[in-house]
């Protein structure tokens, strides 16, 4: 099993340590930290678990709908939407519920061993409950009945997705850390994470493969543990691995990525989030707070979700890509119009700056709110494209503003769908 690390050489890492836009969204009502954000596949569904076991539905991420679970005497590790009111959720103790009316009446999932459960996941049209000593529960009919795949080890599977229709891929806690499917979850073959790596979470993007977990460095002295991003590059036979560059080794409690764009959360003395538009080559600071933590990723459309402490859910836009177009120094600032335009969804923006400095470049609507930042951090000198995707955004009328400190500039363009 090999392991990429030349790349580091080949590419320069951009890690940028000011703060972007974020902004809070409180659960009225809920005290509790916010343990798991998930959405639909569709992305017109959100739903949150509470640490007091509460489960909270949205359509918007604003207002929030009490799925209720009053009298559980087990605590619940996982949820999972399947659709707008049918939800399934997994805890401690072989504790299996679902709901196809949104909460209003539960019922136990049977024929399921009594062990902690660690994961329910709707991939590939089929759902998968995880748990304790290899447990691996599949379920072809939505989750109505379940057949036993459960893999041949004492650790604990922690999540699972899959590729492609017959290909999929399962994580445990404990080596062999990394299990491959070929035929659609109904069979597991063990494999190894490099640097016996312990997997924790899964994210499938584009036809790649991210795995987090921890991985060990032995030293003369002692074995230190950090936090890991794998990358598979290499769908033939899964052995060529890419270490992802992280900008702090500590332990990662998200991953979220669409199309090469996304982020990941980690916890140390304060909560971290950092974007990244390249899939991971380049990472962006998106908040750094004290005294909060952030346990969940989740992407609609442009927007990044984490869950934090106390009722807390923590949006910013996910970020834009950005790049050089040449190594020439200009000699004014300059912003051009968007090209295409108009355009659906996507368009570019260049602009210019001929010194060193922080640099804001925004969207806002007719009526001057803004509904996205695409660049506001420092900037070298230099000339550059900047990708906006308006996927999120209805038709209509926008403008873009370049910022800095001593330069201002704005352009319309127009979004046809």
């Amino acid at each position: 099993m090999k392991i990429k690390t030349s790349f580091l050489v080949l590419i320069a890492i951009l890690m940028v340590f000011n703060t972007s836009k974020a902004e809070d969204k409180k659960i009225h009502g809920c005290s509790e930290a916010l343990e798991v954000i998930k959405f639909t596949q569709d992305e017109r569904y959100s739903i949150v678990l509470s640490g007091d076991n509460r489960i909270f539905i949205s359509t918007d991420q604003i207002s929030w709908v009490d799925a209720l679970t009053v009298g559980l005497t087990k605590d619940i590790t996982d949820i999972e939407i399947i659709s707008d009111r049918y939800l399934i959720a997994v805890g401690e103790d072989g504790l299996a519920i679902r709901t196809t009316d949104g909460g209003e009446n539960w019922n136990e999932i049977i024929g399921l061993p009594i062990v902690d459960f660690t994961k329910v996941k709707f991939t590939n049209q089929k759902v998968y409950i995880l748990g304790e000593g290899g447990t691996c529960f599949r379920s072809q009919d939505m989750g109505q009945t379940f057949i036993d795949n459960s893999l041949a080890t004492i650790g604990s599977c922690m999540d699972v997705a899959f590729i492609s229709p017959s290909t999929g891929f399962l994580i445990s806690d404990q080596n062999p850390s990394l299990w491959i499917s070929r035929n659609g979850g109904a069979n597991w073959a063990a494999r190894s994470l490099p640097q016996g790596a312990d997997g924790e979470m899964i994210c499938i993007d584009q036809n790649f493969l991210y795995v987090t977990g921890k991985a060990y460095i032995d030293t003369a002295i002692f074995q230190s543990q950090v936090s890991s991003l794998l990358l598979i590059i290499n769908s033939e036979d899964f052995d060529d691995w890419m270490a992802v560059p992280i900008p702090e080794s500590f332990h990662l409690t998200g991953v979220a990525m669409k199309n090469g764009k996304g982020g990941i959360s980690m916890n140390k003395s304060m909560g971290d989030i950092w974007r990244t538009s390249n899939a991971g080559l380049q990472w962006f600071s998106g908040v750094s707070q004290m005294n909060r933590k952030y346990y969940s990723l989740g992407i609609k459309g442009n927007q990044l979700y984490a869950t934090s402490d106390s009722g807390t859910i923590v949006r910013m836009d996910v970020v834009t890509g950005i790049s050089p177009v040449n190594s020439e120094i200009p000699k004014g600032f300059a912003l051009s119009q968007n090209y295409p335009n108009p355009f659906n969804p996507s368009t570019k923006i260049n602009f210019s700056i001929p010194e060193p400095g922080e640099v804001r470049l925004a969207v806002y609507n007719t009526a001057g709110k803004e509904v996205a930042v695409l660049i506001d951090q420092s900037l070298s000198a230099g000339n550059y494209t900047a990708d906006f995707d308006a996927s999120n955004l209805t038709s209509g009328v926008y403008f873009y503003t370049l910022q800095s400190e001593s330069f201002k500039d704005s352009k319309r363009m127009v979004l046809v769908k």
